[in-house]
């Protein structure tokens, strides 16, 4: 068996882990594991390690999984992912695009960060962190962040701390950044553009790598003095923000 599948001590939660190539009989497995969880609860959510995942065995198996997809996915609420490679976390993003599941990708450190967002019930994209200095606004970056949230929650932020303090600070937690509407993209870039020099110092924190070489390519239109720290230098950040 290529999928195994157990129940979390939550109860609409369960834990399943691929290795090596899936066989079209791992998905009657796991039909028997997520069924009388979904009857249950209404609804499930999945912790998946897929850092081991190698594809299908046959064209049989790869049926055989969009068919369970189909069946089931308005059935679960939220897919923690685990991924290895880039190609997973592609396939996730267009998967996303056709089913109703809210599916977010981790890397094999950010599994207590996984497990923290599929239990919890956040709902908007971005949440402020407190921060004792006036100037230092913190953002941690929750899903998706969209446009609406961008327009109606960040902006009207970002420009009352620059009317009031004149240069400002930023410290971003991207640890659960899951990709950003196109409208938010445009709104950000354009406010990257005409705020520039409002921005003293920008703290970037859990920044993957095809992020961080965007962001690389975008600090270099814009000339922010900018800093990535891994996931784990959270206090580091902090303390080069402050100072």
């Amino acid at each position: 068996m290529m999928i195994t599948v157990e129940k979390d001590k939550s109860g609409n939660i369960l834990r399943a882990e691929v290795s090596g190539k899936i066989e079209v009989e791992d998905w009657d497995s796991v039909a028997k594991a997520i069924d009388p969880v979904i009857a249950e609860n209404g609804s499930v959510r999945l912790f998946l390690d897929a850092s081991d995942f190698a594809g299908w065995k046959d064209l049989e198996a790869a049926r055989a999984h969009f068919k369970f997809v189909k069946a089931h996915h308005e059935k679960v609420e939220r897919i923690a992912l685990i991924v290895d490679h880039h190609w997973q976390g592609w396939m996730a993003g267009i998967a996303e695009i056709f089913v109703d599941t809210e599916i977010r990708t981790f890397e094999e450190d950010q599994k207590e960060v996984a497990e923290d967002w599929l239990s919890s019930d956040e709902q908007s994209s971005f949440s402020v962190l407190t921060s004792d200095s006036p100037d230092i606004i913190g953002l941690k970056i929750n899903d998706k962040l969209t446009g609406e949230d961008y327009e109606k929650s960040l902006l009207p932020l970002l420009n009352e701390l620059i009317a009031q303090h004149g240069k400002i600070k930023l410290y971003v937690d991207m640890t659960g950044f899951n990709g950003m509407e196109i409208s938010a993209f445009w709104q950000d870039f354009n406010f990257g553009i005409r705020n520039w020099s409002h921005f003293d110092r920008m703290a970037v924190v859990g920044m993957r790598d095809w992020m961080e070489a965007l962001t690389k390519l975008m600090s270099a239109m814009i000339p922010v003095e900018m800093k990535m720290f891994d996931v784990k230098e959270q206090e580091e950040a902090w303390r080069w923000i402050k100072s």
